[in-house]
């Protein structure tokens, strides 16, 4: 009576041991807590989710199903108080029988989306981290574009997890569009590519896998105009930046969309202002970018070597990174960068460092003499 009695009781988000029966998928399990407990078979948590709605194996669900008499069009498809239903959740869990099983019984995956973030059907497969589950989708022709509430797509979610092979599959047995962009206003407008979630994550394959597939490598991927190359820039990430501008991706920005189709570069940011080392600096250059752009972004016009030094703190400086921000700077100087681009102050007072300050000094001094 004791153990009934235990076994009777329920967590702080109303789950019961019927639940986690169901979650074992073991029928008989599910009939000797029945019978230890007397919990009834419909018992629903805080979250509305039904004991069926938790049930890992088809034979599980259906005994529940004929239990509590529940019609096959609704045991498919419950919505819970957290937006969530039956089949994203069976997904997100990656019970690849279940969601068959809901799909055949007539659940409609276009439907049915999470109520709060629209995550649909695809998304959670990729989250669930089911490579199976994932083909079982892509092989019943579902729809791989639906977009959740940040515009991101399941090629979103697969390139930011890493997930190579998620996204292969999603490319080439799905045929998922590959330059696609995200909607989410974050501080600023985030209209991030599947690729540029790539190189930010530091996921090498995927980036080079994407870049291989992709058609358009100069999308805007921010409100400030940063693209791929910034974010492989910014990531110092040269095998990714060298495959880039070996593909044909712009070492310069892209024009601000009000100047598009002007001669005058009207960039907002541009990939020389993210570099974080002397290599990528001249991978940049090389490739065409253009030494003296000047930024628009900021209240007050910056060239790349401004902002480096804004970026390099004191404390940046004395890590690894730190030597190569220094490398960087000593390449951006020495290809013969502007010490004047419009900034509020002079641009050797960016840098709270003295030992920057007295190499820009200097540089200003030499070319000084070399005019005179």
């Amino acid at each position: 009576m004791h153990a009934g009695l235990e076994l009777a009781s329920l967590n702080a988000k109303g789950r019961s041991a019927m639940h986690f029966a169901a979650e074992s998928g073991s029928v008989e399990l599910l009939d000797w807590v029945h019978r230890q407990t007397g919990l009834p078979h419909d018992l629903c948590t805080s979250n509305g989710e039904r004991v069926l709605d938790c049930a890992s194996s088809v034979e599980a669900f259906e005994h529940l199903r004929q239990l509590t008499r529940i019609p096959p069009s609704e045991a498919a498809i419950k919505i819970f108080e957290d937006g969530d239903c039956t089949l994203l959740q069976a997904a997100e869990m990656g019970r690849q029988a279940i969601v068959l099983h809901l799909l055949d019984m007539g659940a409609d995956p276009a439907r049915w989306t999470n109520k709060k973030d629209k995550t649909a059907l695809a998304h959670c497969a990729v989250r669930s981290g089911s490579l199976d589950l994932l083909r079982a989708v892509v092989g019943r022709k579902l729809d791989l574009e639906a977009r959740d509430n940040r515009n991101h797509r399941a090629l979103h979610i697969a390139a930011d997890l890493g997930r190579l092979d998620m996204v292969q599959c999603l490319v080439e047995e799905g045929h998922a569009a590959v330059d696609i962009q995200a909607n989410q206003t974050f501080i600023v407008l985030q209209t991030e590519t599947p690729l540029y979630l790539a190189i930010c994550q530091r996921h090498t394959a995927v980036a080079l896998y994407l870049i291989e597939h992709s058609k358009n490598l100069n999308l805007r991927c921010n409100q400030v105009g940063e693209t791929s190359v910034s974010a492989a820039c910014a990531t110092n990430n040269m095998v990714v930046l060298t495959r880039l501008l070996d593909s044909g991706a712009s070492p310069n920005g892209v024009n601000s969309p009000r100047n598009r189709h002007s001669s005058v570069p009207d960039y907002w940011t541009f990939p020389l202002q993210s570099v974080r080392s002397g290599e990528a600096v001249k991978l940049l250059l090389a490739a065409g970018a253009e030494i003296n752009s000047v930024g628009t972004h900021s209240r007050f016009p910056e060239n790349a070597l401004r902002a480096v030094l804004r970026f390099a703190t004191k404390s940046l400086l004395k890590s690894d990174e730190g030597a190569g921000l220094m490398e960087a700077i000593a390449e951006l100087l020495a290809a013969g960068i502007s010490l004047e681009d419009g900034g509020s102050s002079p641009i050797e007072c960016e840098n709270p460092s003295k030992e920057i300050s007295d190499l820009i000094k200097r540089v200003r001094a030499q070319r000084h003499s070399a005019v005179g």
